[in-house]
């Protein structure tokens, strides 16, 4: 049986993936990974090596969704590490001395400062 040349087109076509202007970057979705990839780093950096969240694949994720430049990883990851690390224990007797890292990183998360960062780094989104 002989398949019309078109439909073996359409069928090819269909198959490869091909950059159109619909597919455009959205660069609010862009910043918004890129965000998600500083919380991540910001918690892991913060917590211990041997806890669950070292097992997480959130900031793999993140990396591999956003597209920018690896020297833009390198910067909000060291970003985030600063963060992690001026993260103080609790002056509550309650909580045991213990830091509120989810909530100091999510307050980097939701930063003037991280904006800023995400911001000034449109420039390094990879564009094909």
């Amino acid at each position: 049986m002989k398949i019309p040349i078109v439909v073996l087109m359409l069928v090819i076509g269909g198959c490869v993936s091909v950059k159109t202007k619909s597919d455009t970057i959205n660069i609010k979705d862009q910043r918004q990974a890129f965000k998600g990839y500083a919380f991540c780093n910001c918690v892991a950096f913060a917590l211990p090596k041997d806890s669950a969240i070292q097992n997480d694949i959130s900031r793999t994720a993140y990396h591999d969704i956003s597209i920018y430049q690896q020297d833009a990883y390198n910067l909000v990851r060291t970003a985030a590490k600063q963060i992690s690390v001026s993260i103080k224990p609790s002056i509550i007797g309650d909580h045991e001395n213990k830091r509120a890292v989810l909530m100091d990183c999510m307050s980097f998360y939701q930063s003037k400062y991280l904006d800023i960062l995400v911001r000034s780094l449109d420039s390094k989104i990879v564009r094909y």
